[in-house]
Parts: C-alpha cells; sequence; structure tokens
C-alpha cells in the first residue's frame, strides 16, 4: 500500500503507512525493505536528513544480514551515495560508492 501511495505522488500518505507497516513488521528482513521505502518517500519532499537515517538503517542491515556484495546490499549503497551526494557530502558519497567507508557497521547501527 505504501508504495502504491509513493508512486502516485502521495508521499505523506505513503510516510505514514510505511511507519505504520515498520511497527508491525513480521522480521528483519521485512523491515529493511520498509526502511528503503521509507527512506525514497522522505527523500522526495526534501526531507534528507529523515531519508539519510532510514537509507542508512537499511544499508547497514542489508550489509549486515546479507552480507556486502548482495544485490540489495549493493542497491541500497548506491541509494545512500547519492542521497549523499545530494547533500553536498560528496567525500563520504565517494567513500561508500567504493566500497572503503573504513567503518565498521556493527559499529554503524544506531538501533
Amino acid at each position: 500500500m505504501a508504495y502504491a501511495l509513493h508512486m502516485n505522488g502521495d508521499l505523506e500518505e505513503a510516510v505514514r503507512q510505511y511507519r505504520a507497516a515498520l511497527a508491525v513488521a513480521p522480521d528483519y528482513a521485512a523491515a529493511l525493505e520498509i526502511r528503503a521505502g521509507l527512506g525514497e518517500s522522505l527523500r522526495m519532499p526534501g526531507l534528507l536528513e529523515e531519508a539519510e537515517a532510514e537509507h542508512r538503517e537499511a544499508f547497514d542491515g542489508y550489509e549486515l544480514f546479507y552480507g556486502p556484495d548482495y544485490l540489495e546490499t549493493l542497491i541500497q549503497r548506491g541509494r545512500l551515495a547519492d542521497l549523499l551526494e545530494v547533500q553536498g557530502k560528496f567525500d563520504e558519497s565517494q567513500a561508500l560508492l567504493h566500497g572503503h567507508d573504513g567503518s565498521d557497521p556493527d559499529e554503524r547501527r544506531t538501533t
């Protein structure tokens, strides 16, 4: 439902639906997918700091859960790097894109 709302341009309602879905996510993998969608829905209206936090959670989770070479991990890496670039965080974006941000995903997790 949230994805359909996002695609139809109702970003405010999409964000509400994604947040509601996070509260009842059946497992960790589902929560990662929800966070990724929430990040995109927050990004579109310019809520970049909130979007970054959700994309970081999604990326870190995919990397921890599936590993750095898993397709969805790579997609989330690209989304986060792009969002960092949009915010003018060029060095961080480039380091992330090249896979050597120098940090441990266990230490990056905030939750």
